[in-house]
């Protein structure tokens, strides 16, 4: 799997799992020259990833690590080295994410989480100020969901997007947003 990102000037930025099993990432650097470099080599990982450039161009990926069951993790290009931290550590949790920078450049993820037949969630999380990452169930999933999308608006509150498939037969297109209390608007069919 692979996630591509433009720079301010236009530089492409990509983050990739490798043949080994390794999360690596490419930058462009004028013309046809890139520099690469290993993200995380821990266990199998990047199976699944999405990359963003934090508001200072710095950037980041979340991925899919298999070191200890499909868990969800996170990385950060903090200067010269990646800082790499779990988000969800319960197992088959690293599906369909999505990844964005508030005005505040915190990040914030959707998620698929497939537990067990009884605790299967699209979820939303956070890394708050203190440097701990805060969780929050927004609607039932299935082994049919697919990719999540989400969005932070000026207020910092998160907007997800998705596909409920209770049968692949089926789908609802699902968008939630998060205010006081959760609301979650069901729009039959595609859009």
């Amino acid at each position: 799997m692979s996630s591509l990102v433009l720079d301010r000037n236009n530089y492409a930025r990509i983050a990739y799992s490798t043949n080994d099993n390794w999360l690596k990432y490419r930058r462009q650097s004028g013309g046809t020259q890139w520099i690469g470099e290993t993200i995380d080599s821990e266990g199998s990982v990047g199976a699944d990833c999405q990359l963003k450039l934090d508001n200072n161009e710095n950037p980041a990926v979340v991925y899919e690590s298999n070191d200890t069951g499909d868990t969800l993790k996170y990385a950060v290009l903090a200067g010269a080295a990646w800082v790499k931290s779990y988000i969800d550590t319960n197992p088959k949790t690293g599906n369909g994410m999505a990844l964005v920078y508030d005005n505040l450049n915190l990040p914030h993820v959707s998620y698929v989480s497939l537990i067990d037949t009884e605790n299967q969630f699209i979820k939303y999380a956070t890394l708050t100020g203190t440097g701990t990452w805060a969780f929050q169930n927004i609607d039932i999933a299935d082994i049919n969901s697919g990719r999540t999308a989400i969005s932070v608006d000026n207020s910092r509150m998160p907007h997800l997007c998705y596909f409920y498939k209770p049968t692949p037969e089926t789908s609802t297109l699902r968008y939630s947003r998060y205010l006081l209390i959760e609301e979650t608007y069901k729009i039959n069919g595609y859009v």
